[in-house]
C-alpha cells in the first residue's frame, strides 16, 4: 500500500436554517454515530458552534452549524457578516417543511433569512455552492408533499435568483438524509470521479455485477459502479445501505465492539463488505456465490492501486473555492475539537416528538 504523504484540505461549510429545522440532529447522526432515536435529547444550538469533521482521511469540513433563532441570525447579517459567509465552500439551508406549509410566520422568516444568506454568500463567497435541505418530510402527508416541495422549492429559487440551488427532500428517518449529505460531500470531493475507471476495470477483473465505495467513518456513498445499466433499479438503494450499516455500526459500538466485514450470500448472488483503503469501504454485488475466496484475493491485490488513488482524490482542488485555513478560525474556536465536536449534546429540535 502507499505511503505517499496527502496533503489535508479543509472547507468552511455554513449550516443554517430556523430554529428547530433539524439541522444538529442531521449532523450528529450522520458525522457522530447517534442514532435518530438519540435528538430528542438535544437543546438549541446558541450562536455559530464551530466543528471540524474528519471525511476520507484528510478532508476536514469546517462546519459552523447556526443557530437560528431569530437573535443570532441577525447578528449573523451585521455585526458577523463578513466572519460568518467569507471563504465559504457550501451553505447547506435547512427548510422545515411541515412548518413551511402550515405557518405563515415560519414561511416568511425563512424567506427573509435565506435570502438575506444568499446575499451576504453573492458578497463574500460568490463561488459557494448552496444546497437546500427540505427536511422532515415525513411530517408532511404523501398528499401535500408534491405541492409542499414545489411550492418551496419555486420560492427559493426565486429568492436566489441567477444563484444555483440543489434541493434534496429528507428525513432522518430514512435514506433520504444519506443520499442528501453524500451529494454534499462528494461534491466537496471533486476527486472521487478518479476512481471511476479504476472500479470498471475492477468490475470485470472479478465478474461483479456492481461495486460501490463508501467512505468509512460515516458510510456515506462515495462512488459506485455497474456492470450493466439498469434504470429500473431502486436509485437510493446504496443510500438505504448507508443507513443499515451506521446502525449496525452503532449496535456494535454499544456492545463495546465493531464490525470488520461482511457477507450475505444465497444460490442468486452474494454480496461482500470488506474494508479497502485506509478511508473506504467496498460493497462488491457478485452473480456467483461460490468465488468468495477468488473475488477476495482479487480486491486484496486492488488495494494497492487504490490506495494511490486515494492520494489522487484528495489533490483535485474544488473550482473557485478557498482552502479554509487555520488563520480563519478567529472567534469560534472553542468547538474546534474534531469528531467530538459532532457529538455535542446541542441541537436545535426535537425533532422525535413532533414526528409521535
Amino acid at each position: 500500500m502507499s505511503s505517499a504523504k496527502i496533503d489535508k484540505t479543509k472547507h468552511k461549510v455554513l449550516l443554517m436554517g430556523r430554529s428547530g429545522s433539524g439541522k444538529t440532529s442531521m449532523r450528529t447522526i450522520i458525522f457522530a454515530d447517534n442514532p435518530n432515536v438519540g435528538v430528542r435529547k438535544m437543546t438549541p444550538t446558541k450562536e455559530a458552534e464551530q466543528v471540524h469533521l474528519e471525511f476520507m482521511g484528510n478532508l476536514y469540513l469546517n462546519l459552523w452549524d447556526c443557530g437560528g433563532q431569530s437573535a443570532f441570525m441577525n447578528q449573523y447579517f451585521s455585526s458577523q457578516n463578513e466572519q460568518i459567509f467569507r471563504n465559504v465552500a457550501v451553505l447547506i439551508y435547512v427548510v422545515d417543511a411541515k412548518a413551511i406549509s402550515t405557518d405563515k410566520k415560519s414561511e416568511e422568516e425563512d424567506r427573509t433569512w435565506f435570502e438575506m444568506c444568499i446575499k451576504s454568500l453573492k458578497q463574500h463567497s460568490p463561488s459557494a455552492k448552496t444546497f437546500v435541505l427540505l427536511h422532515k418530510m415525513d411530517l408532511v402527508s404523501n398528499f401535500e408533499q408534491p405541492n409542499v416541495v414545489r411550492g418551496t422549492v419555486d420560492m427559493l429559487q426565486e429568492l436566489a435568483g441567477d444563484h444555483e440551488l440543489t434541493c434534496f427532500q429528507s428525513s432522518i428517518w430514512d435514506e433520504s438524509l444519506y443520499q442528501a449529505w453524500s451529494r454534499i460531500c462528494t461534491y466537496l470531493l471533486p476527486g472521487v470521479e478518479v476512481y471511476r475507471e479504476s472500479l470498471n476495470s475492477l468490475i470485470h477483473a472479478i465478474g461483479a455485477r456492481e461495486v460501490v465505495l463508501f467512505e468509512s467513518r460515516t458510510f456515506l456513498t462515495l462512488v459506485r459502479e455497474s456492470r450493466e445499466a439498469d434504470p429500473a433499479e431502486d436509485q437510493q438503494r446504496f443510500e438505504r445501505v448507508s443507513t443499515i450499516l451506521k446502525h449496525f455500526k452503532i449496535t456494535c459500538l454499544k456492545m463495546q465492539t465493531s464490525f470488520r466485514e461482511m457477507q450475505i450470500c444465497n444460490s442468486e448472488f452474494s454480496a461482500f463488505l470488506w474494508p479497502f483503503t485506509t478511508s473506504t469501504v467496498a460493497l462488491i454485488i457478485h452473480d456467483r456465490p461460490d468465488e468468495v475466496e477468488m473475488v477476495q484475493a482479487n480486491l486484496q491485490l486492488a488495494r494497492g492501486h487504490f490506495a494511490e488513488l486515494e492520494a489522487q482524490v484528495m489533490k483535485v482542488p474544488l473550482p473557485g473555492a478557498h482552502n479554509f485555513d487555520d488563520d480563519d478560525d478567529d472567534e469560534y474556536d472553542d468547538g474546534e475539537n474534531g469528531e467530538e465536536g459532532a457529538e455535542g449534546n446541542s441541537s436545535d429540535d426535537e425533532y422525535d416528538d413532533a414526528r409521535d
